[in-house]
């Protein structure tokens, strides 16, 4: 969506699909067909044909392969988050894509490694207006009544993508809630944007 390789409205397939180049199909969960459905109502329902299909489409030739893990630390740096409390971070990992089996299974999110708190830090950054921070774990330490210490926000990128990416994304995330794969979370006095998946 950022790069303008796709808009919301275009067409994937649904179901099972055979990719060349892989020697397996890619299948949905529960191998759930939809038929063609917009690229938005793919996000939603967690469509790994639908997303694997855009990937092909845009990434699939090979002098185009390593490109993709090069556009996807253009949004997450996949470096450490540098956290104040040692947890022995590992730091994130995006596997290689030069082979077809593996740009397919990347765009879902296989091939590539991150703790839930450094994709909670990107998925923050999208509810955040773009905004990237590091956790915080304490704002400030106080003694007696007394502030001891405080701690600054600490920003890790200013704005992860186009204003326009992050509207669309907002939307396609409360739809997620509404009427995709986290339906079960709709009817909270609250609205919810989420996302399900790998």
């Amino acid at each position: 969506l950022d790069k303008g390789l796709v808009t919301l409205s275009d067409t994937v397939p649904t179901g099972v699909k055979h990719f060349p180049g892989n020697s397996k199909p890619i299948e949905d969960v529960g191998r759930v067909n939809k038929g063609y459905v917009s690229f938005e109502r793919a996000l939603e329902m967690s469509s790994n044909v639908g997303i694997s299909q855009l990937v092909f489409d845009n990434y699939g030739s090979a002098a185009k392969r390593k490109t993709f893990a090069e556009d996807l630390k253009q949004y997450f740096k996949f470096e450490k988050l540098g956290l104040d409390i040692d947890v022995h971070e590992p730091r994130p990992y995006i596997g290689s894509t030069k082979n077809q089996k593996d740009l397919l299974w990347s765009s879902y999110g296989y091939v590539s490694r991150m703790t839930p708190l450094q994709m909670l830090t990107f998925y923050n950054a999208i509810a955040n207006d773009g905004r990237m921070v590091k956790p915080m774990f304490v704002q400030s330490v106080i003694r007696d009544g007394i502030v001891q210490e405080e701690f600054e926000t600490v920003v890790l990128s200013e704005n992860i993508c186009k204003k326009d990416t992050r509207d669309k994304l907002h939307n396609i995330l409360k739809g997620v809630v509404q009427r995709g794969t986290g339906r079960r979370l709709r009817s909270a006095s609250y609205g919810i944007a989420g996302k399900s998946g790998t």
